[in-house]
């Protein structure tokens, strides 16, 4: 039985620093799931047991935002704010739009951006404990692109000013 099981292998501090990112990210996910299910029934949570689906808008908050930093993670570790602050701005949307529909498939895809805009409008306090773990998130990845760069050496980057007059050189007309 031992064969057939992976041996254990120990995490570098990156692969950790990204686990750690995942993890808050997570973490947040989970929080504005139960955010959500207590505005749907305030009784959810402290006089009665959740039910399943209750449970499920949590995993799917969860899963969401993990997800969106999974897309949007090109985005985080780069030198400079710009980078970051596009990829915060897009895990704030398409995270909820991946967990709206995870947790009600057809309208909760308008649902949860709709929902988490309600939740930063209501209690501001929230927003920026969101966007200052977002800013943990990018060191954190940060830490983890460094080590992975010293690894395989660090990829070329294309500017947009070369790329966008390539593209328009091929659409010339003549």
């Amino acid at each position: 039985m031992m064969k057939f099981l992976p041996r254990h292998r120990q995490l570098t501090s990156g692969e950790r620093a990204l686990l750690w990112a995942y993890l808050a990210v997570g973490m947040f996910g989970v929080a504005f799931g139960l955010i959500v299910v207590l505005r749907l029934d305030p009784s959810a949570f402290f006089s009665r047991g959740m039910t399943l689906y209750e449970y499920w808008i949590l995993v799917s908050g969860a899963l969401g935002v993990c997800l969106a930093l999974r897309i949007c993670r090109e985005r985080f570790g780069m030198k400079g704010v710009m980078e970051a602050a596009i990829g915060m701005g897009l895990i704030t949307i398409i995270g909820p739009i991946i967990a709206g529909t995870l947790a009600l498939p057809i309208y909760g895809t308008m649902f949860g951006p709709m929902t988490l805009a309600i939740i930063f409008w209501v209690a501001p306090i929230t927003a920026v404990l969101w966007f200052i773990s977002l800013t943990g998130v990018h060191f954190l990845v940060r830490k983890w692109r460094e080590e992975r760069d010293s690894i395989f050496g660090a990829p070329e980057r294309v500017a947009w000013p070369k790329m966008l007059k390539g593209l328009f050189r091929d659409f010339q007309i003549r």
